[in-house]
């Protein structure tokens, strides 16, 4: 595990620095908490739905983390993942308190460096409807909105999912 992070501070400003923290459970379980809270329990998904399918993918990806200045409390994450054919990013969460500070960006423009720093050249997601106009601002276009079908095939959910690229 892989975590590349930085502090949250004055509500604008951020400092980044990388710190390999696989041994550090209680940090990667702040993290799923997050994904978790955000991401699957608004949705009523169960608890364990909130790490990537397959788990050996979630292993693998590129973790971008954001904390409080004084480290205790996870406040964002991205995850994403990268083959010789693609890079995706897999997840993005923020926690509530801290949302529309710029936060999400700043996770996201981590997560792109690290992927284009590995050789990606442009990178996909799958945007949930209401945050398709988040990623257009990031420069991500509308590729394709999946049917339900194809997001239960997927993705494993019935929810909508729009597929974007963008050009790294």
């Amino acid at each position: 595990f892989f975590f590349f992070f930085f502090f949250f501070k004055q509500k604008t400003a951020y400092e980044i620095s990388a710190c390999l923290v696989g041994s550090e459970m209680c940090i990667r379980d702040r993290y799923y908490h997050l994904r978790y809270k955000v991401l699957r329990e608004p949705l009523g998904e169960p608890k364990g739905t909130e790490t990537a399918r397959p788990l050996i993918n979630e292993l693998s990806g590129i973790h971008v983390c954001a904390f409080t200045p004084d480290g205790k409390k996870v406040i964002g994450a991205a995850m994403g993942f990268m083959s010789k054919d693609y890079a995706k990013v897999h997840a993005l969460c923020v926690h509530e308190e801290y949302q529309k500070l710029g936060l999400g960006r700043a996770l996201m423009n981590a997560l792109e460096a690290k992927m284009k720093k590995r050789g990606a050249t442009s990178v996909y997601l799958n945007s949930r409807t209401n945050t398709e106009k988040f990623y257009q601002k990031l420069g991500y276009v509308s590729v394709h909105t999946m049917t339900q079908e194809e997001a239960i095939k997927i993705t494993g959910m019935s929810i909508i999912f729009i597929r974007m690229e963008k050009k790294l």
